[in-house]
């Protein structure tokens, strides 16, 4: 685990599942609260912009209400201040 004060941009650059080398393509974070099995976890996941696109189409694959990951896009426009 790592501090979540640490910013993904300045870690060794590779992707988490394929160690390839990565420029700040793509980091997911998941945070469980209460009420789940995984209480007061956190993962954080820095990866290749193929593994990212593979995961969009994961979650994507998993809506059953007629959503899609769009639906929830937000621009932090802090990743590139």
């Amino acid at each position: 685990m790592t501090a979540d004060t640490e910013d993904p941009r300045e870690e060794d650059r590779k992707c988490y599942l394929t160690d390839q080398p990565v420029r700040n393509d793509c980091f997911v974070k998941m945070a469980f609260g209460y009420g789940s099995d995984l209480n007061l976890h956190t993962y954080r996941f820095v990866m290749c912009d193929e593994i990212g696109q593979k995961v969009l189409k994961y979650i994507e694959s998993l809506y059953t209400n007629g959503k899609t990951p769009q639906d929830h896009v937000v621009v932090d426009k802090r990743m590139y201040d």
